[in-house]
C-alpha cells in the first residue's frame, strides 16, 4: 500500500481542507495505472461527441501541458477553457460554474421547453 502523497504530490495548502473520511492508502497498482495510463491515446475515441476540458494555469498539481496536449489529440469537438486560476481543485469558482453550465446549454440542450 502506498500514501496518497507518495502517488500525487498534493501541497500543504490542498491537504487542509480535505474530508476526513478520505481515503490515504492505494494498492501500488493504483499509482502504477496513474503512470502509466496516457488519455491523449484514447481521448480522440470520444468524437464526435463534445468535450470540455477545464485546466487552471496555475495547477501546481498538475501541468496545464497536460490539458494541452490532451485536447490537441482530443481534436475539433474538444473546447479546451485554461482560466487564469491556481486552484487545482476549482469547482465552486463562479466563472468555471458560468463556462460549464453554458457548454452544457450548448452540447446538452434542455428538452420539452
Amino acid at each position: 500500500m502506498l500514501h496518497r502523497y507518495d502517488i500525487v504530490n498534493l501541497p500543504e495548502h490542498y491537504r487542509a481542507g480535505l474530508p476526513k473520511n478520505f481515503v490515504f492508502e492505494f494498492p501500488a497498482e493504483t499509482a502504477i495505472s496513474m503512470l502509466t495510463y496516457h488519455p491523449e491515446d484514447v481521448v480522440a475515441h470520444i468524437a464526435p461527441r463534445p468535450l470540455l476540458v477545464i485546466h487552471s494555469r496555475g495547477d501546481d498539481v498538475v501541468p496545464v501541458s497536460e490539458s494541452e496536449h490532451m485536447a490537441q489529440a482530443a481534436g475539433d469537438n474538444c473546447e479546451l477553457f485554461i482560466p487564469e486560476s491556481s486552484n487545482h481543485f476549482g469547482s465552486g469558482e463562479s466563472e468555471l460554474i458560468r463556462v460549464t453550465l453554458d457548454w452544457l446549454g450548448r452540447h446538452l440542450p434542455a428538452v420539452g421547453k
